[in-house]
């Protein structure tokens, strides 16, 4: 039979609704995909090549750990994906709005231990957190962010001056952030306030990496 045709970038990102399962795919810019499962939550993040028809992926946090090869089908605003443990269809999810200053990939470089975090805030207004080890890598051109120890998803809103962001963590926590947030083209500096009698102000930066 003829083969189908070549999908492209463009026609892959965004995020993917899975009715059937309560769940959803994203892939995002920079090379993300990221599988979320709700009852129970659950956040899966890959890297992933678009060849053709075929995505080549890698594990960041969960999921296999060897490499896998998937098939992918775009028409319109759905999606078909055969992957080992089988097929599924997925419909393309109504995009929101995103933030200009924020999109793109950022990374964070902790002062402890060497740990490199990675946040990428997509176009459409969700924003996907990998949280490193303590190992370097060299980015590239998209970026390859290392294994993660965990990851997570949220949607974002951003006025300009605060950065809330619900959604999915393994730490109940970080399901929802109310940060202070200064954009920079090529920095963002984030504030909280810390709780206890001193009411210290915490501070921290991420690097734009694209």
């Amino acid at each position: 039979g003829c083969s189908p045709p070549p999908v492209s970038p463009e026609s892959l990102q965004g995020r993917w609704l899975n009715d059937e399962e309560n769940s959803f795919l994203e892939f995002t810019p920079f090379g993300l995909c990221v599988e979320v499962k709700k009852n129970p939550d659950i956040v899966v993040a890959r890297r992933y090549q678009l060849g053709g028809n075929t995505l080549n992926i890698t594990a960041l946090s969960g999921g296999p750990s060897q490499p896998e090869s998937w098939t992918v089908r775009v028409e319109g605003p759905s999606l078909l994906l055969t992957r080992p443990s089988g097929s599924a269809s997925y419909c393309i999810a109504p995009p929101g709005q995103g933030a200009a200053p924020l999109v793109g990939l950022w990374c964070h470089r902790r002062r402890r231990g060497g740990q490199i975090d990675y946040y990428e805030f997509t176009p459409w207004g969700d924003v996907i957190s990998l949280i490193g080890p303590a190992r370097e890598t060299t980015p590239h051109h998209p970026p390859a962010a290392p294994p993660a120890v965990f990851s997570e998803w949220r949607r974002y809103r951003y006025d300009g001056h605060t950065l809330e962001a619900e959604g999915i963590s393994v730490y109940k926590g970080r399901r929802h952030l109310f940060w202070f947030c200064t954009a920079e083209p090529d920095l963002l500096t984030f504030q909280v306030m810390a709780g206890g009698p001193e009411k210290k102000t915490l501070s921290w930066q991420f690097h734009r990496l694209d």
